[in-house]
C-alpha cells in the first residue's frame, strides 16, 4: 500500500468511533436526507447536545446531528434553541417525532416536526412554506379562488378607509 494510501486509512479510522460507525459532526455540510430528518425546537438554552442525542438515540441509529449556534452578536456561541437530527431510515424518524413532539424538556414543550414539512434558513429560522401565509389564506378546508381572494382584501381595504368609495 502507498503512502498516501496508508494515510487516507488513518484518516477513515479516526474519524470512526470506537463502534466503528462515524461520528457525529455538528457543521457537517454534506447534503441530508430531509425524509430522514427531524426538526426539534422551543430547545431551552440548557439543552446540550449530549442531551439531545441521549433522548432520541432510543428511536434508532441517528447519522448527523445539527445543533445550531449563534455565530455573530451578542449571543455568539449560544445554542440557537433548535437542532436538526437524521436518521438511518424513515421509520425511524417517524417514530422519533410521534413520540417526543410536545414532550417536556427542562420546563418546556419540544417541538417536532419532519425537515421536509418545512424550509428553515439558518440564519433566522423563519418558516418559508404556508406558515407565513395569512391563516384565513391557509388549507383550512376552506379553498378560495383567485378572485375571492382578491375581492375579500378590497373588502378589507374598503373596511379600513372607513368604508367610503375607492374600493377597487
Amino acid at each position: 500500500m502507498s503512502k498516501r494510501a496508508v494515510q487516507m486509512e488513518r484518516e477513515r479510522n479516526r474519524a470512526r468511533g470506537a463502534t466503528g460507525t462515524m461520528r457525529f459532526h455538528r457543521n457537517a455540510t454534506a447534503v441530508t436526507d430531509k425524509k430522514r430528518t427531524i426538526y426539534i425546537g422551543n430547545l431551552d438554552r440548557r439543552v446540550t447536545e449530549y442531551m439531545l442525542i441521549k433522548l432520541f438515540q432510543k428511536f434508532g441509529k441517528m447519522t448527523r446531528i445539527n445543533f445550531t449556534w449563534h455565530k455573530v452578536g451578542e449571543r455568539r456561541g449560544t445554542p440557537r434553541g433548535y437542532a436538526f437530527i437524521e436518521y438511518k431510515n424513515r421509520e425511524e424518524c417517524v417514530r422519533a417525532q410521534k413520540a417526543m413532539d410536545g414532550k417536556l424538556c427542562l420546563g418546556r414543550h419540544l417541538t417536532v416536526r419532519y425537515a421536509a414539512d418545512k424550509e428553515y434558513d439558518d440564519d433566522n429560522l423563519e418558516a418559508t412554506d404556508s406558515s407565513k401565509q395569512p391563516a384565513n389564506d391557509r388549507n383550512l378546508g376552506v379553498k378560495m379562488s383567485a378572485a375571492d381572494k382578491i375581492r375579500a382584501i378590497q373588502e378589507k381595504l374598503k373596511k379600513m378607509r372607513g368604508g367610503g368609495g375607492g374600493g377597487g
